[in-house]
């Protein structure tokens, strides 16, 4: 039987134990720095067709609506803001992609009209980001393939974390341990899993 991402974090020690250790799924909660961020994700990692927060029925489940979209690919802004950045997009696979490999010409072409859309409405200047592969070498926060495109705040001293140091890392892996316990305190994964908790932690978007 498959182990329930609180199954691998149950059997984990309290201490860090370093990234050699930890399940693919457990590094990419590890990068959730807001509990409601932690919840989505976690849901996204156990149910992807229920919960991926880029896959089209939590999409419709929230009334989420892109910016700008072609047949496979859509643009949206990234709903969990960073203080660093004056303005952060999101492209994204319309389907659960999740193997850089199975990107396809056509996906770069409909990647790169929606690219250049967002460049020149809204990130004149800036930074594209693709993270991909295993999150031990990208600190990514969710599974679903998708690109980063980032106006910065000027002199705010962004820093994309691609890999972290340890002392990050086991920042990071308390700061985990404390959102299992609030979810706990809430009802556990019933809690998470109920309508109630993803009302919570991941309401519709109101318009």
């Amino acid at each position: 039987m498959k182990d329930t991402v609180l199954d691998l974090i149950r059997a984990l020690p309290r201490d860090f134990p370093g990234l050699n250790a930890l399940h693919e799924n457990i590094q990419y909660l590890m990068g959730c720095m807001r509990f409601n961020q932690f919840c989505c994700t976690w849901r996204a990692i156990e149910d992807p067709i229920r919960f991926c927060p880029f896959c089209p029925r939590e999409l419709d489940r929230r009334g989420r609506k892109p910016i700008a979209f072609t047949q496979d690919w859509a643009l949206f802004a990234n709903e969990f803001p960073r203080d660093d950045v004056e303005n952060m997009l999101l492209i994204t696979p319309r389907r659960h992609l999740v193997d850089p490999m199975a990107i396809s010409e056509r996906d770069m072409g409909e990647m790169t009209s929606l690219a250049r859309e967002a460049i020149f409405m809204h990130v004149p200047s800036g930074a594209f980001v693709m993270r991909f592969g295993n999150p031990k070498y990208h600190a990514g926060t969710i599974p679903h393939l998708h690109a980063n495109i980032i106006r910065p705040t000027p002199e705010g001293g962004c820093s994309l974390p691609i890999a972290k140091t340890v002392e990050v890392h086991a920042a990071d892996y308390a700061r985990l341990h404390d959102f299992v316990a609030q979810i706990d305190e809430r009802g556990g994964v019933a809690w998470l899993f109920s309508t109630e908790g993803v009302v919570e932690t991941q309401p519709p978007i109101v318009a």
